[in-house]
């Protein structure tokens, strides 16, 4: 075992930063170790990147390591199916440097990979919110336009309505709970808009508990 390798391990396992300086410092030298020990280094080395969000920084080496992972055949890395934990992290980055789609295209990849991984799911849904979408902002707008409709109405009835037009008390308090149920079933219906775009996209939904619900239903 060369001693590059023992002063990096050396240096502490969350050591991400210390870790990631000596990496840089020591890249020319990785050819001087051997296939498995430069390879692990390198994985650690991204591991590092990832924990510390060096985002931009991953990226630029990832692709590199999923094309050795492959060719290498390399399955697993510190008891992970390594592949996977690559892509993913891969999608997350993506998604921390506002790259959506592409992250996205990468989750439909790992559903199919691991179809138990929640984190996919959440990661998808979060892209997916990310991305604007015509009809769920338009519903949206529309109760966040009844909220705004709600406090300005409350606002006139405590400044003119209460003490100049008491009689009128009734029906701004019904307008009120009108417009308090468009808002409910506004966001309602955006938020299951979003729900079904992602189940047809990806075949599960985001929220836990819908997906319960479903398999309840199918029993």
């Amino acid at each position: 075992m060369r001693r590059i390798y023992r002063d990096y391990y050396r240096l502490g396992e969350t050591a991400y930063r210390e870790k990631m300086k000596f990496f840089e410092d020591h890249q020319r030298n990785l050819s001087t170790l051997d296939f498995d020990e430069a390879t692990d280094m390198k994985l650690d080395y991204l591991g590092c990147l990832f924990e510390v969000g060096r985002y931009e920084r991953f990226l630029q080496y990832v692709d590199e390591m999923l094309e050795i992972i492959i060719g290498e055949n390399i399955k697993t890395y510190k008891g992970e199916d390594i592949f996977v934990d690559l892509l993913f992290k891969k999608a997350a980055c993506l998604y921390h440097t506002k790259d959506f789609v592409r992250s996205m295209s990468i989750l439909v990849q790992l559903r199919s990979m691991a179809p138990s991984n929640r984190l996919v799911i959440d990661l998808y849904g979060l892209c997916k919110r990310k991305i604007p979408n015509d009809l769920r902002l338009t519903i949206k707008a529309v109760g966040m336009a009844s909220l705004t409709l709600i406090a300005g109405i409350a606002l006139t009835k405590i400044i003119i309505v209460d003490p100049f037009y008491s009689d009128a008390i009734a029906f701004f308090s019904s307008l009120q709970v009108v417009l308090v149920g468009v808002a409910v079933v506004s966001f309602a219906i955006a938020e299951s808009l979003f729900q079904y775009i992602i189940y047809k996209e990806i075949g599960m939904y985001p929220a836990p508990w819908i997906n319960y619900i479903v398999r309840f239903i199918k029993k």
